[in-house]
C-alpha cells in the first residue's frame, strides 16, 4: 500500500502500483470520518508499504 499526495493536495492511500504523474483513485476519510475515494494525479509518493 502506498500513501500518495495528489495534484490537488489530497493525501490518500492506494494499493495500485503507481508512479508520479499517474492518474489514481485513493482511499481516505471525509471530515465526518466516512470512507471516501478521490481521483487525481500523483504528485508525490509519501510512503510505500
Amino acid at each position: 500500500m502506498k500513501t500518495v499526495l495528489l495534484n490537488d493536495q489530497t493525501v490518500g492511500t492506494t494499493e495500485q502500483d503507481v508512479e508520479i504523474g499517474d492518474k489514481v483513485v485513493v482511499d481516505l476519510h471525509d471530515e465526518n470520518g466516512m470512507p471516501i475515494q478521490v481521483e487525481g494525479i500523483v504528485e508525490e509518493i509519501l510512503t510505500e508499504g
